[in-house]
């Protein structure tokens, strides 16, 4: 709408209903080209209030932060339970919702070695990769999408613009929808397909079976379902996701605030089973020391129980270790007789955590025992 369009008539002699049928007092002539001309500026002062609001929300936005967006807007927060608005429920972004009803466009396929193929999530661009938690993997994943399909998409605009342009000009009287497809009998199935493309993204990932168990609390973090609450047993796969997918908030949240609060002596054990697994050789390492500089203050040896004799040798044979021989013998005698005892292995619960005890072999027994290799 412009307001250079808004024409009037301000001479009602000229019009052709009037001249020779009609009567007009001279009084209701001027009455009427005053209301006009109120009209056409009533209608420019419309038009600059509109834009001075448009342009106004335009440079407070920014695509990148949901909040900014919804701060402007002045809009309730979407997520769930956030706002005052008696539908919000309804309309809140949710990985779990049906994909239908939350308007997915992007299918996160989570890969982790097992035969029972990817796991699937339905989530948002807005969110991973526009966000203020936003992905960094993800959204190179889907630059890398968008450009591919640029050439296709022009291709498709041209032929659009080709066909609108020819049939609009055949008869004044056709009307067509802008991006309907106007069949000559030369189109063919690829045209078709290119015509109508598909709006969802697809993302693969492969990440180990941890970190695969842990994606619903990594995506409830993204998402803002609910406050991030890492444990001894979430910290090592949370830090690994966030690496993965380059969420640097959340790992700056694991890796510099939770970890050096939680990582002691006690639970050291615990992170160096869970960074061996993810091949976190950093945090590996950061535990073995731990555990080697207060090994002789370790009393509680059944937290060894599950680390495997590979890490059981690195403990041993740390540079760093420090524990008198005696007392280094009987710790590591206890530690076999543990791991040989399998009847105790098998008895504690290891199906929660979904760990698998590897059998110590005759090669493990004489690197721990030998008095050549031990310190």
């Amino acid at each position: 709408l412009n307001s250079e369009n808004i024409t009037t008539t301000t001479n009602l002699d000229h019009h052709p209903t009037m001249i020779g049928q009609l009567n007009i007092p001279p009084g209701a002539k001027e009455a009427a080209i005053e209301t006009t001309e109120e009209m056409r500026v009533a209608a420019k002062e419309v038009l600059a209030q509109g834009r001075e609001v448009f342009h106004s929300f335009y440079s407070q936005v920014s695509c990148t932060d949901l909040s900014a967006i919804q701060q402007a807007a002045n809009c309730a927060p979407l997520k769930a339970g956030g706002g005052s608005h008696p539908h919000q429920d309804d309309i809140a972004l949710d990985w779990r919702a049906d994909p239908f009803v939350s308007m997915s466009d992007l299918t996160l396929v989570v890969y982790d070695g097992t035969r029972n193929g990817g796991k699937e999530y339905h989530v948002h661009t807005l969110l991973l990769a526009y966000g203020g938690r936003k992905s960094g993997f993800v959204a190179e994943q889907i630059k890398c999408q968008q450009n591919k399909s640029t050439p296709n998409k022009k291709k498709n605009n041209n032929q659009q613009n080709q066909y609108h342009h020819q049939y609009h000009h055949r008869d004044n009287n056709t009307i067509l929808r802008q991006n309907s497809s106007i069949s000559d009998g030369s189109n063919n199935s690829d045209d078709n397909s290119n015509s109508n493309p598909k709006s969802e993204y697809r993302v693969e990932i492969y990440v180990p079976s941890l970190a695969a168990r842990t994606m619903p609390l990594f995506l409830d973090y993204i998402y803002g379902i609910a406050t991030l609450k890492p444990t001894t047993s979430t910290a090592p796969p949370l830090r690994y996701l966030s690496n993965r997918f380059d969420v640097r908030e959340l790992h700056r949240e694991i890796s510099l605030r939770f970890i050096p609060r939680d990582l002691e002596l006690n639970t050291a054990p615990r992170y160096c089973m869970l960074a061996d697994e993810l091949k976190d050789f950093e945090m590996r390492d950061g535990a073995i020391r731990i555990m080697a500089e207060r090994f002789e203050r370790m009393n509680n040896l059944k937290l060894l129980r599950g680390m495997s004799p590979k890490l059981m040798r690195s403990l041993v044979q740390c540079e760093r270790l420090e524990c008198g021989s005696e007392m280094l013998s009987d710790k590591v005698a206890m530690y076999l007789r543990m791991r040989d005892n399998r009847d105790e292995v098998v008895g504690r619960d290891r199906s929660e955590e979904n760990e698998v005890v590897v059998p110590l072999t005759d090669e493990d027994y004489y690197w721990l025992t030998h008095c050549a290799h031990m310190p």
